[in-house]
């Protein structure tokens, strides 16, 4: 199995629960190096990734970057900041199909939500030695949550649109 890590879907957690002192769990790696998955991976090996309402993932990103705004100024700010300067530039905001499709194909056979919790419990579970190790939650922000105004949510929506519509989320 190759779990291929996003930014801001507890790849920091699931890392640390699939390796133990920098050991990999035995048939498992976890590409946590934040890249898009290639094709000479795949084979043999199961895909599987974990990916996140896009709406708590921007969220998420911007609370990881505190020094780039003060947090009074709204997340719009940090949105608007668009496709080549908030996107581009800086990996934790990449859309999640960057990390799961290969020539706008979806390479991954199992999604799981980071909004169920239950999901890594029952996918790790059918394993075929069982229950790995659970998921611990490491690297959370303890930072107030940042509000969407209606603006901040229809660029959210049109930055990440192929993630409401790959992953089953609805858009507000």
């Amino acid at each position: 199995m190759i779990f291929v890590g996003i930014p801001k879907n507890a790849s920091t957690s699931i890392h640390l629960s699939l390796y133990d002192k920098n050991l990999s769990v035995e048939d498992i790696h976890n590409s946590h190096n934040h890249e898009p998955i290639k094709l000479e991976a795949r084979y043999p090996y199961e895909m599987v990734c974990m990916v996140r309402n896009p709406y708590d993932r921007v969220k998420s990103a911007y609370k990881m970057f505190p020094e780039r705004l003060t947090f009074k100024q709204k997340l719009r700010n940090f949105v608007n900041m668009g496709w080549e300067r908030f996107i581009d530039n800086e990996v934790h905001f990449r859309p999640q199909w960057w990390f799961t499709t290969i020539n706008g194909k979806y390479m991954m056979d199992t999604t799981l939500r980071l909004e169920n919790p239950n999901d890594w419990t029952q996918f790790m579970n059918s394993r075929p030695n069982g229950m790995i190790r659970p998921l611990q939650w490491e690297n959370v922000s303890k930072m107030e949550e940042p509000e969407m105004d209606e603006e901040t949510i229809g660029m959210i929506n049109y930055l990440y649109r192929d993630d409401f519509y790959m992953f089953n989320y609805e858009m507000r």
